[in-house]
């Protein structure tokens, strides 16, 4: 029986980096496991490139090469889930590293649905956060990573997690493939929404390398789809809200929740207007001056704000008439934004 299946899809990633990559999840012996690679339509190389690298480097005794056209990471993931012959699934990105080493295989025996790690962000080669969810090893109450999913970003990613087969397959739990961003949070937020027992391990098993220009260029080349699908992740998270907390605590949770909201829409404004070099660190230093001065989103001040900073650049058009359009009445401001 396989006990773990790890799904790497991508897309035109550098050959030297695949090979880093599919280094840190081969040649495991503690456990039986499989390694599904797929290919979602690369052009940067060929697929005969790709698969000469593969089994040049590595006992493909384990490993499943697919190649697919292209339909995004989504599809690709999904893809693995369905394919995955393993007791629990874990994700990798191509340009990502998996600390096989730091696995805690009695947590795996234990039978819980998710299990959940930590993990490192590197950009530019450097250590630039450490993401610990929680401070210790524990079972985790539901509510806390609900909690979290609301108001920040500290559960979007879809890496740092083994999770069991069945409780994907048995609750029809996939990827949004018609989401361009916000898709690896809203995955996230599914897995709370069936009771799953939960760990969580406070070892680091995962090196996230993040490329911050990612994110702009698709703000760039795609804006509309590249909303659409940010308010579609807003929109969940207040789902949330009030399908999970009611009464004082729910409207906390709001308050935080509005706060939250503002950071999205002035990062998504300015990655709208703004492709310089800098863009990331005005678009932190805006967000946080809005959310420290707790303007109300409703206000004048605060229309005439967004009208004046978006005036100035000339992509920004389209969120300056989406956010005049629908910020009126403070009593109904989720329905007016959703």
């Amino acid at each position: 029986m396989i006990d773990l299946s790890i799904i790497i899809p991508f897309y035109n990633t550098e050959k030297n980096v695949l090979k880093q990559c599919l280094n840190s999840v081969t040649n495991y012996k503690k456990l039986n496991y499989e390694i599904i690679i797929i290919n979602d339509g690369s052009k940067k190389y060929s697929n005969v490139e790709y698969e000469e690298l593969i089994s040049k480097f590595y006992n493909t005794s384990n490993i499943n090469y697919i190649y697919k056209k292209n339909e995004g990471v989504s599809s690709a993931r999904n893809l693995g889930i369905k394919l995955a012959k393993g007791n629990y699934i874990t994700f990798v990105d191509s340009d990502d590293i998996f600390l096989f080493d730091n696995l805690d295989l009695n947590s795996i025996k234990d039978n819980f649905d998710i299990i959940i790690y930590d993990f490192n962000i590197y950009r530019n080669g450097n250590l630039y956060q450490k993401k610990n969810l929680i401070l210790k090893n524990e079972k985790i109450n539901l509510d806390i990573l609900r909690k979290k999913f609301i108001i920040s970003d500290d559960f979007n990613e879809p890496f740092a997690k083994i999770i069991k087969k069945e409780y994907l397959i048995n609750n029809e739990i996939y990827f949004d493939e018609n989401l361009i961003t916000g898709e690896d949070a809203i995955f996230n937020s599914k897995l709370l929404c069936y009771n799953p027992k939960i760990y969580h391990n406070s070892k680091t098993i995962y090196i996230y390398n993040q490329d911050i220009n990612t994110s702009l260029d698709r703000w760039c080349r795609l804006p509309e789809k590249t909303l659409e699908s940010t308010l579609c992740l807003c929109k969940q998270k207040y789902e949330f809200l009030k399908k999970y907390f009611t009464g004082k605590e729910q409207e906390k949770l709001y308050e935080i929740y509005i706060n939250y909201l503002i950071d999205v829409l002035f990062s998504s404004a300015l990655a709208l207007c703004k492709s310089t070099k800098n863009s990331m660190d005005y678009v932190v230093q805006i967000s946080s001056f809005i959310r420290n001065k707790n303007i109300d989103i409703t206000s004048i001040d605060f229309k005439h704000k967004i009208k004046l900073k978006l005036m100035e650049y000339k992509r920004g058009q389209l969120f300056k008439f989406y956010l005049l359009k629908h910020s009126h009445k403070k009593k109904n401001i989720h329905s007016s934004l959703f």
